[in-house]
């Protein structure tokens, strides 16, 4: 077995732990807004709940799909992978916006929690790379990434519904925008900084 370095185990850990937070805020702050998007859309809150759950229901299919592709080329591969699926459905939730496409509004939500579905398994990649004493803490702290990232998503809406109008775009086009960025960054981060691969 191959021994390694506490130093860079930290390393990998504290890009898990920035990529998790990157996604969650961009995550969270897309499907803040998803019902007032639908009403928007819809003129109607009879399906104002639809997009979010579409998310939801992309999160449990992405699961799997995204967890062989790691098992077939590595985590950070994987979690690349998932979010850059993930962006282009935040870009696509911007369009249908922009569109008033209601129906694709939804498909897009459900990319985009088909691809978060890769920053969920990195949880996975926290185990990998710890000493079984300190698995658990590893975990708990990619959690604790998202944790932060569900604060600092919703807090930033205000801040980004103004940018997206400034650009002459509607309002609530600038979460999914958000989104997009973060998501970006973050499979870079994973791409480029999550080596040796865990699962290695």
């Amino acid at each position: 077995m191959t021994t390694v370095p506490p130093a860079t185990r930290r390393r990998l850990l504290a890009t898990l732990f920035a990529s998790s937070g990157l996604v969650r805020t961009g995550f969270i702050a897309a499907v803040t807004v998803a019902a007032l998007v639908a009403e928007d859309l819809l003129d109607s809150v009879a399906l104002a709940g639809l997009p979010a759950a579409a998310a939801t229901i992309g999160v449990a299919v992405g699961t799997t799909p995204i967890a062989a592709l790691m098992a077939a080329r590595g985590r950070r591969v994987g979690i690349a992978a998932g979010l850059l699926i993930a962006a282009v459905g935040g870009v696509l939730a911007a369009t249908a916006i922009g569109l008033s496409s209601f129906p694709l509004f939804v498909g897009a939500l459900f990319l985009v929690g088909f691809g978060a579905a890769g920053d969920r398994l990195s949880r996975y990649a926290a185990a990998d790379i710890s000493t079984a004493e300190k698995r658990a803490l590893a975990i708990s702290i990619v959690v604790w990434a998202g944790t932060l990232g569900s604060v600092v998503g919703p807090a930033l809406l205000e801040t980004v519904e103004s940018a997206a109008e400034s650009l002459g775009l509607e309002g609530l086009a600038g979460p999914y925008l958000l989104g997009t960025v973060a998501v970006l960054a973050a499979a870079a981060l994973t791409f480029f900084a999550l080596r040796p691969d865990p699962l290695s």
